[in-house]
């Protein structure tokens, strides 16, 4: 019996240091994969680009070169005005707004919706970041997107609704509550406001972790940086 115990322990050493070789082995070939796709898509060969983004992605799936790839492809998809297969691509990535990269590429598949004309598909998306999403101003930036293409709509009370979604969430004293009402105050008036930036100061507090909510790790990892 200690024998066959024995035996069974080393068998399961061997094969979980196997694995770990396979799976090092793996992301050694996706980061060198990745970095050689990065040289493509330097040098402005989309095609080849994107033939070499689909293989990386195919081979490598699941390894952090692979989603970061995804993300490329996504860009470079919209480009070349092909939205779907951006959307195709960046699904599996854009699916948990909070994972590595997926805000990125949770904004970017809205983006494409939005650029194949899927208007309703395009809100869903914004909103969904804006309601998922784990730090302040990625949640405003989704919401600003949504009220953004309502607006452009003419859905008006969508528009509304979203702007208020966003004072829901500020700090009552926050001097970018201002541009947000002003928005509201137009649309309400019949008038459909241009797109416009935030206001700079929103733009710093998030930069500098003003708007992330209270009780939340500001020491995490930012996941919005590509």
């Amino acid at each position: 019996t200690l024998i066959v115990a024995g035996a069974v322990i080393v068998a399961l050493v061997i094969g979980f240091l196997v694995y770990r070789n396979y799976s090092n082995a793996r992301e050694i070939g996706a980061a060198n994969a990745l970095n050689d796709l990065r040289t493509t898509v330097a040098s402005g060969n989309v095609p080849l680009a994107l033939r070499d983004g689909e293989a990386l992605v195919s081979r490598y799936n699941g390894t952090e070169a692979a989603n970061e790839a995804r993300l490329m492809l996504g860009e470079l998809y919209l480009q070349v005005n092909q939205p779907q297969q951006a959307v195709d691509v960046l699904g599996p990535l854009g699916r948990d707004v909070n994972a590595p990269l997926g805000f990125n590429a949770a904004m970017l598949m809205a983006a494409a919706y939005e650029a194949a004309g899927q208007t309703d598909q395009a809100i869903q998306a914004y909103t969904r970041v804006g309601r998922s999403a784990r730090f302040l101003f990625q949640q405003i930036a989704g919401y600003e997107e949504a009220a953004r293409v309502q607006a452009a709509a003419g859905d008006a009370d969508g528009a509304i609704a979203s702007y208020e979604r966003i004072l829901a969430l500020i700090d009552e004293n926050a001097p970018e509550r201002s541009f947000y009402e002003m928005r509201i105050a137009e649309l309400r008036t019949g008038g459909v406001p241009p797109n416009a930036a935030p206001p700079a100061t929103l733009a710093a507090d998030s930069a500098e972790g003003g708007l992330v909510p209270a009780g939340t790790d500001t020491t995490a990892t930012d996941t919005t940086a590509s």
